[in-house]
């Protein structure tokens, strides 16, 4: 298909056993940057037809912040955050080149699996799988997305102003307290990050997931 990515390097750095789970994470997350998730790639997105989107149809910039207004991830934060006034994504809008505009705002997206930095309970969520299918260059199976609550049908206030919202389900207000993750998937702390927007959240403990029986 029209420059459809057909190569990528993601070297793995790690071979130690206890790390691999988030050896496959960062491989998941590379990977999904060589297949669309690259501002380099955006304005060569496709339609049906195989023409080119153009970059104006993949994402804008409103108040100094970059959007993903593909349809399908449209869609996706309407139906998710219960909010029908959506009409874009926001992009990370913190870090170097190779953060900013390459990934999902933590703020809105806090633990999807292609935020900028690494998270304990990242998600290959509904998001990222609308993206690579807005390409054009695939078919996703939706059914594999992974379960993702954050924000979940808490409305356009928190989807236009995170923390701002004076939302307390999901921003916590003291750093490093202790507190129980926003999904109830184990024990973590009160943490700010040069991703969040200045908003300070719930993050995991290393070795605070319940799943996880070693902990």
């Amino acid at each position: 298909l029209y420059d459809e990515p057909t190569t990528g390097l993601d070297p793995l750095m790690s071979t130690n056993i206890e790390d691999l789970e988030s050896q496959i994470d960062t491989a998941l997350h590379e990977l999904t940057h060589v297949l669309a998730f690259s501002p380099s790639l955006y304005g060569k997105y496709i339609d049906s037809n195989l023409a080119l989107l153009g970059a104006s149809n993949v994402f804008t910039m409103n108040n100094g912040v970059y959007s993903i207004i593909t349809p399908k991830v449209v869609q996706a934060a309407k139906s998710h955050f219960g909010c029908s006034s959506i009409i874009g994504v926001p992009l990370e809008d913190e870090g170097d080149s190779g953060s900013a505009g390459a990934h999902w705002e933590r703020m809105i997206l806090n633990n999807e699996a292609m935020t900028a930095s690494d998270i304990p309970n990242a998600a290959y969520s509904i998001f990222t799988m609308s993206l690579l299918e807005d390409s054009g260059w695939y078919k996703a199976d939706m059914t594999l997305a992974e379960p993702f609550f954050w924000g979940k049908n808490s409305g356009c206030d928190f989807f236009n102003l995170g923390c701002k919202s004076g939302d307390t389900t999901y921003f916590c207000q003291k750093v490093s307290a202790k507190a129980c993750s926003y999904d109830f998937e184990g024990s973590g702390y009160c943490a700010i990050d040069s991703f969040s927007s200045q908003c300070m959240y719930t993050r995991l403990y290393s070795n605070g997931k319940c799943s996880d029986s070693t902990n």
